[in-house]
This record gives structure tokens, C-alpha cells and sequence, in this order.
């Protein structure tokens, strides 16, 4: 059985569409609670919300070396606080910050490898209760080699030529 051009194209603009969809839904309470499980932001401002079960969470940025990586926390003080970790590819620690004065904490950091550079908050005070805070990410230039790979899968999926993509990691 034999695909046609026509329904190649169509399944290739449905998973664009789905994954244009997926990718545009707020991602107010989402986080890792691990390294392994990290979710990946990138450069910009985010909003979040540490939920009232939880003490932590973890996000992730990618940086080239030689990157200089700002990351600012901005919460409500009071009554919130939180403290800001940042942590190299390896999970070593790097750098911190608290949001004690005036509700804003931030760290830089040069990026001297290339790879995720992971950030952990954590909370202080309350004990309990959901904590909305944002985070302003810039300096982080680096790409998720795994955003590559689905493009690729598509292309493969709906006949469309690939020129031109090396991924390096």
C-alpha cells in the first residue's frame, strides 16, 4: 500500500499543528522534581508556581561555553521566599541566590561548558501554600539536541528532505 503526496503532507501539517498546540499551553506549574527530570526553559521571562505539596522544583538551560548566564527569581515578599541554585552539566553547584530582600534573587554565571546548566529552587517560607514566582533567563544560547530529533522523525515520516542538520553534543 502506497501513501500519497497528499496524505504525507496532511499527516506532516497535522503533527506540526499538534506539536505548535502542545507547546503553547501554559506551563504555570510545570517543573521537574529531579535533575533528571528538569524542565527546559529558555531565554525569557517565565511564570510558575511552586505547588503547596512541593519544597522544590527544577528547570533546565542549555548554554554554549563561554555563555554568560543571568537568571533572575522574582517572588511576592512578603510573604514568599525562595532560594535560587544553579548547578553545571555534572550537577556540581555553581552559584545561588535568595529572595529575602525585596523578593528578587539572581545569579550570573559563565558558562566555561557546553550542555544543560540546571536551576533549583527551593522554598523557604511558607512552610505550605502554593508560591507563584517568575524567572527572567537570558544568556542561555544553547539548543536541547532532543528538539532536533523530532524534525527529523517528521521529515523522515512525511518524505520531506533534511539538508543541513548535524547535531553535536
Amino acid at each position: 500500500m502506497r501513501i500519497s503526496n497528499n496524505k504525507k503532507l496532511l499527516l506532516f501539517i497535522s503533527i506540526i499543528f499538534l506539536v505548535s498546540f502542545c507547546s503553547s499551553i501554559s506551563t504555570i506549574l510545570a517543573y521537574g522534581d529531579s535533575f533528571q527530570s528538569a524542565e527546559t526553559i529558555t531565554s525569557g521571562t517565565h511564570n510558575f508556581t511552586l505547588a503547596s505539596n512541593d519544597d522544590q522544583a527544577f528547570y533546565k538551560v542549555f548554554c554554549e561555553a563561554g555563555n554568560y548566564l543571568e537568571v533572575i527569581l522574582t517572588v511576592e515578599y512578603p510573604p514568599y521566599e525562595l532560594s535560587i541554585y544553579l548547578y553545571n552539566p555534572e550537577y556540581d553547584y555553581e552559584n545561588s541566590g535568595h529572595t529575602a530582600s525585596f523578593g528578587i534573587g539572581s545569579m550570573t554565571e559563565y558558562s566555561t561548558r557546553r550542555g544543560p546548566y540546571y536551576i533549583k529552587i527551593v522554598r523557604d517560607e511558607p512552610d505550605t501554600g502554593s508560591i507563584p514566582f517568575s524567572l527572567e533567563v537570558s544568556g542561555a544560547t544553547g539548543t536541547d539536541p532532543m528538539t532536533i530529533i523530532p524534525i527529523i522523525i517528521i521529515s523522515v515520516i512525511s518524505g520531506v528532505t533534511v539538508t543541513g542538520v548535524v547535531i553535536f553534543y
